[in-house]
């Protein structure tokens, strides 16, 4: 049986060949790839310190130091890129932390899940200049598109734009 938020076997199914081959390691017992998995999984929801790790999930150094070596390697962004890419057709990305009320920052082109959904994007200084009030500027998914097709990706050269870092 699957607890909340673990890898169901299907999504295990999916990802397994993209680890490194599983070998018994010197010492204690080898927690197995989907294990660590799901203690990174329970980590990235709750935002806990790894100090505050469940005894059922082991040694957290063991998920913490795994974790260090596939973001090192290259695996696990091959995981994320995996999972993003192929597991989202037909659907559409919503960040629910953006709901949160104190949050002072939000991912441009982002959904806002509310009882009037909004989405998220980048405005002219001339448009906040002439805005009266906020929700002249609030706008829905389908505003978004025709003002992306009207004006461009307003954050398209934002890249090239940025200062170096120190």
């Amino acid at each position: 049986m699957v607890g909340r938020g673990e890898l169901t076997n299907k999504a295990w199914a999916a990802i397994a060949p993209l680890l490194p081959a599983q070998s018994g390691q010197r010492g204690g017992r080898w927690r197995s790839h989907r294990q660590v998995i799901n203690v990174i999984l329970w980590h990235e929801r709750t935002g806990a310190p790894w100090r505050d790790l469940p005894e059922r999930y082991g040694p957290r150094k063991t998920a913490h130091e795994r974790l260090r070596k596939w973001t090192a390697d290259g695996t696990w962004d091959r995981i994320l890129e995996h999972v993003i890419v192929k597991d989202r057709t037909g659907r559409v990305f919503i960040d629910w932390s953006q709901n949160n009320p104190a949050k002072t920052t939000v991912a441009p082109y982002s959904l806002r899940g509310r009882e009037y959904p909004s989405a998220s994007t980048p405005v002219t200084w001339d448009e906040v200049r002439a805005c009266g009030r906020a929700t002249q500027l609030l706008f829905t998914a389908d505003d978004v598109l025709d003002r992306v097709a009207d004006h461009g990706d307003l954050l398209a050269d934002l890249d090239a734009t940025r200062a170096a870092l120190p």
